[in-house]
């Protein structure tokens, strides 16, 4: 009989074999309906590795998804022992998470999505509990939580007696189920440990210690907004892992799809009533969520907004909502919730005006952009974006956030930071507060010419999608158009108001694109080709320093209307190119993915070079967006057959227009210079002053009484058979034009020519 061989080392799970058996494990849909990203196999094999795991990556990037992937793969792994047979099985059949939530909505949508991929999940919180007490069925509730997967609780929920009491905490794990099939914990927006745990909720700190109680279980910190320094140190002292025992997997939190715009306000927001600055999302589809700093200022917004859309006689005034913690939760809340899932962002509007109550984990569909009004800390900014593109299919996909900050906060900003270069900063007071209310992190935020700059470095974040995701959805979606900094190497655009004043502000257009289409259109009413005159003229090439505001503000005018143009034509290229279902995926599209606002941009902003080259320069300019040939072809015809056409109409418009403007300052001038000149004169001169090409000579003649009522001149050193005598001012038109002609070439200067045409009174 042959001895057995020695047995084989396990294998871990964060290995490539290991890694793959994972992703073999859920890739049946009915266990989880999508395919996991790259980061969260590697969490979880990290977990089943018995690692304690710290979480930095961006909000909206999967955490909660990975929460979902962990739990369907112990179920799987126990379901299917051939899936681990080399792996180490530590954990009981029944195993259980606990997910810490900051607040008690979160709680209940993760719950809510969990159920939904049909993962065991029940939220505990005092309203929940209250409720089934009142419906006196406590004990189905405990029963629930006996057999669910995910339990979601408050980290004072965790310490509370009646938790310590129902899953036996304070019990030796021999003496308590839960604690023995408690495998993980995990605390989502980790971050909050720091922030709300040292200010208003200690229970944040106190995670760590009551994690002591469950012996079996990892811990998982989530969070997308963790700095560096201070708040980090203080967030692993709270969960005792100061030794660094634990892995760190630390991604960009940088949103390179959302366009962030920095504005001032001049309202002021402690007494207004009325918000003129905020009224233009009144127009805007999908859904707008407009977060306040307190519940004050929410309900004076929310009762605005309505009153503009009462007396615009729209019905939509019901369609701004109000959410706070003062909410009827089982009735008006449950009402927006439906507004929100029943929601067509193509023709319906929503507008969210809460407080931070919304910040973190809520998960609304359709939000297109969000308001933050008087922010003064990264983390929360940074959170709030968060609520952004929750249910985007790809990355043309761009969102906007708006960040919106006093006057006062401004100045305080710009004071910090010139203090800090100074080395004398103190720590400034805005309204009333000392420098807790704005650091000055966020102080070098608000002065940065670039908002992701500043983001890098504040979280210093790894290079983004380094290495790149090998999950379907990522390799079908992969565009470089995106960056994380403003290096001039670096293909991916920053999009943040200060990189890209032109896509964020609608004020702002493209000036090089105005002096260029201008040229053009000179070129074409010469008869000269385009590409023969066509130069990229930048911006402040005119350096004249007469140049009053009015030229601005009519240079400004046109710039808009040109891009406006383009933005027009290619919105209704793109609805014509959705009706047709062209190219090959066309019947699979919806409206504003055949021609996204990104190539819209970038057609804007490459225009002359485009046009200037020819359908080469188009694809080449466009290749990033893997577009179908078919929609480059219909992007080329529609610039030829109707946008440059009518960029050039209107300039043809707008030339006649300054032409006549200065026909008549030129009108006004020689009456002032020339003594007796009569408007009928005046018109005159003008009218044929290009053809005789003698401007020097009247406007050098202001000493000289011009009378054109004259029938006799003399042209000396001219080859004429007799003097010329005229009958009408049309006859000296010729006659003098030849003269000169003439004059010239003899070699003969314009300074002399006062010498040799002398005009004389009959």
């Amino acid at each position: 009989m042959v001895a057995p061989g020695p047995a084989r080392p396990k294998i871990p799970y964060n290995s490539p074999e290991g890694r793959r058996i994972l992703l073999e494990a859920v890739k049946d849909p009915d266990l989880l309906p999508f395919t996991p990203h790259d980061f969260s196999i590697e969490v979880a094999a990290q977990f089943l590795d018995q690692q304690d795991i710290l979480v930095r990556t961006a909000c909206g990037s999967g955490k909660t998804g990975t929460i979902a992937l962990i739990a369907v793969l112990l179920a799987q792994i126990k379901k299917k022992p051939e899936l681990a047979k080399h792996f180490d099985v530590w954990f009981p059949d029944n195993a259980a998470i606990v997910v810490i939530c900051p607040t008690d909505a979160l709680e209940v949508d993760i719950e809510a999505k969990m159920n939904k991929m049909k993962i065991p999940a029940v939220a505990l919180n005092s309203i929940i509990i209250h409720r089934h007490q009142h419906n006196q069925n406590i004990d189905v509730l405990w029963e629930k939580v006996r057999t669910a997967r995910i339990i979601l609780m408050s980290p004072e929920m965790l310490e509370s007696g009646v938790v310590r009491q129902r899953l036996g905490l304070d019990k030796d794990t021999s003496q308590s189920e839960f604690k023995a099939r408690c495998v993980l914990l995990v605390c989502d927006e980790a971050h909050l440990v720091y922030i709300w745990g040292r200010a208003f909720r200690e229970s944040f700190k106190n995670i760590g210690v009551m994690r002591v109680r469950l012996p079996m279980a990892r811990l998982l910190l989530l969070t997308g907004t963790l700095q560096n320094g201070p708040a980090l140190d203080f967030v692993l002292r709270c969960f005792g892992l100061e030794d660094r025992k634990f892995v760190d997997m630390h991604r960009s939190n940088v949103r390179p799809e959302i366009r962030v715009t920095t504005t001032v306000l001049n309202t002021n927001l402690n007494t207004a009533h009325e918000f003129p600055e905020f009224r233009w999302i009144l127009r805007l589809f999908g859904i707008t969520i407009i977060f306040c700093p307190d519940r004050q200022l929410a309900k004076r917004i929310t009762l605005y907004l309505r009153r503009c859309y009462y007396h615009q006689g729209s019905a939509d005034f019901e369609r701004v909502r109000k959410w706070d913690a003062t909410n009827d939760k089982e009735s008006y809340d449950v009402e927006t919730l439906k507004m929100v899932e029943n929601l067509d962002p193509a023709r319906e509007r929503l507008v969210i005006v809460c407080t931070v109550i919304l910040m973190v984990g809520m998960d609304f569909r359709h939000v297109r952009r969000i308001l933050n009004i008087d922010c003064r800390d990264f983390d929360e900014e940074l959170q709030k974006e968060g609520r952004l593109l929750r249910d985007k299919c790809n990355l043309y996909d761009i969102a906007e956030s708006y960040v919106y900050v006093t006057k006062k906060i401004m100045k305080a900003a710009q004071e910090m930071v010139a203090a800090e270069e100074k080395n004398t900063s103190e720590g400034k007071e805005v309204d009333g507060k000392q420098n807790q209310a704005l650091d000055i992190q966020y102080a070098r935020r608000l002065v940065a010419t670039c908002r992701t700059d500043v983001q890098n470095t504040v979280y210093n974040n790894p290079p983004l999608d380094q290495p790149p995701c090998s999950c379907p959805v990522c390799v079908t979606n992969r565009t470089p158009r995106h960056r994380t900094t403003r290096s001039p190497d670096s293909p991916r655009p920053c999009l943040c108001s200060g990189c890209q004043p032109g896509m964020c502000e609608r004020d702002l257009r493209l000036l090089y694109l105005e002096n260029a289409l201008k040229a053009c259109s000179e070129a074409v009413s010469m008869g000269l080709g385009v590409g023969e005159v066509v130069k990229e003229v930048a911006p402040g090439d005119n350096n004249d320093a007469e140049a009053d505001d009015a030229a601005r503000e009519e240079v400004e005018a046109m710039t808009s209307a040109s891009q406006e143009i383009i933005e027009r034509h290619l919105i209704e290229l793109d609805k014509e190119l959705f009706e047709e279902g062209t190219g090959n995926l066309g019947g699979l599209l919806t409206p504003g993915m055949f021609i996204p606002r990104p190539v819209i941009a970038t057609i804007i902003d490459k225009f002359i070079p485009i046009l200037k080259n020819g359908p080469e320069r188009l694809t080449q300019e466009l290749e990033d967006y893997d577009l179908d040939e078919a929609w480059l072809a219909a992007i080329w015809r529609k610039i030829g057959q109707k946008i440059y056409p009518d960029i050039k109409r209107y300039h043809e418009k707008r030339e006649t227009e300054i032409q006549e403007t200065e026909i008549e300052q030129k009108r006004s001038r020689l009456k002032k210079e020339v003594l007796d000149m009569s408007e009928e004169d005046a018109d005159f001169l003008l009218q044929h002053e290009p053809i005789l090409d003698v401007k020097d000579i009247t406007t050098k003649l202001t000493k000289v009484e011009l009378v054109w009522e004259l029938r006799w001149h003399r042209l000396w050193n001219v080859d004429l058979e007799k003097p010329w005598k005229m009958k009408a001012k049309a006859d000296f038109i010729p006659v003098l034009h030849g003269a000169v002609e003439q004059f010239h070439q003899q070699g003969n200067t314009v300074e002399n020519t006062r010498k040799i045409f002398v005009i004389r009174q009959e």
